[in-house]
């Protein structure tokens, strides 16, 4: 396991992801769906981790400058490297064969225009996105709060279900076994 700080971040990011969509999927009744949204959480910034490994300098230093950027770090990615996150992680996932649903996932996660057959999963997945970023687990800007609103309202999530997300879920989660394996296995710090 590489332990650079891209990496820890990446996978605290992604595992807080992982564990929150499928939560959510399960409170906003999509049952059926709670393993892929928790492998969709898991896999859909698996474009970054490519970006990375392509130029780690300059990715670390794309990402340090997105924090305080009025561009998105997708814009940034964009005039970087002449491509973005999204789009290299559909590349990949489509190379290992993953099924529709992920790659979709990895394609649409920061859309506002969801066009997939998957939309309620993808819905999901970027609301626990956005969760995290507002809880501080993920890096760059700290704006999503209103967009998290706007996503909120396409599901059945409550009010009081988002006050537990935002103040009592972390504690909880970290109780949890199967998220403690995870935080030794990708060398995350509590």
């Amino acid at each position: 396991m590489q332990s650079t700080s891209f990496y820890q971040q990446f996978w605290q990011h992604s595992i807080y992801v992982a564990f929150l969509s499928k939560h959510v999927a399960t409170r906003t009744n999509l049952k059926g769906f709670t393993e892929d949204a928790f492998l969709g959480g898991l896999l859909h910034d698996i474009g970054k981790a490519a970006l990375f490994n392509a130029d780690k300098q300059g990715y670390q230093q794309l990402v340090d400058t997105a924090a305080s950027s009025p561009s998105s770090l997708v814009e940034l990615e964009l005039a970087q490297f002449g491509v973005e996150h999204r789009h290299l992680g559909v590349s990949i996932l489509h190379k290992w064969f993953f099924p529709d649903i992920y790659v979709d996932i990895a394609r649409e996660h920061e859309n506002l225009n969801i066009t997939s057959k998957y939309k309620s999963v993808i819905i999901v997945v970027f609301v626990a996105d956005l969760l995290t970023q507002i809880l501080g687990y993920s890096p760059g800007r700290m704006d999503g709060e209103e967009l998290l609103n706007q996503f909120v309202a396409y599901t059945t999530l409550s009010e009081q279900d988002m006050d537990y997300y935002k103040n009592q879920f972390v504690g909880d989660i970290k109780q949890d076994p199967l998220f403690q394996e995870c935080q030794n296995l990708f060398q995350i710090k509590a």
